[in-house]
């Protein structure tokens, strides 16, 4: 499938996905929907170190073998519904991962996520990925929350 396939069908799911929560909805209420929507997705670029565990698979004579293996890479930027990072590694887009995110307080931010997108910078040797949150606890928000706040009153410094 080409990259460009591959957007068209990321695109077609995503309209999918906010045809139905909007489904019932007034014109008010999804345009309210919408605007919290784009505020939640706001982008924050932030020192902070990530671990993604990813699948690889290996094997020899059509017998293919899955392994766990946990990556480490720098988070490039956070919002409350996913995270960008630089790996040295490609990751597979649409690959279910468990990651945790490593605040400079030592404290950390760990869930489940969907790789929505991965691409080469050859200039850095290695990959940039996209993460998008499928599964954050409701005390995972909060410290999602709180870490962006901290970022927006400190201006991330």
């Amino acid at each position: 499938m080409s990259v460009e396939e591959r957007r068209k069908r990321l695109r077609r799911e995503t309209d999918r996905r906010m045809a139905e929560r909007l489904k019932g909805k007034s014109v008010d209420e999804a345009s309210e929907y919408l605007k919290r929507q784009r505020r939640r997705a706001i982008r924050h670029r932030c020192i902070a170190k990530i671990s993604v565990d990813v699948v690889t698979k290996a094997g020899t004579s059509g017998e293919w073998k899955g392994r766990t293996d946990s990556i480490k890479a720098r988070v490039l930027d956070l919002s409350e519904t996913g995270a960008s990072f630089f790996t040295p590694i490609p990751l597979s887009t649409g690959q279910q991962t468990k990651f945790q995110i490593f605040l400079p307080d030592g404290s950390y931010i760990e869930g489940s996520a969907e790789v929505r997108w991965t691409k080469e910078t050859s200039s850095r040797n290695g990959f940039a990925a996209g993460l998008r949150f499928v599964q954050l606890p409701p005390a995972e928000e909060a410290k999602v929350r709180a870490f962006l706040e901290e970022l927006d009153r400190t201006l991330g410094l």
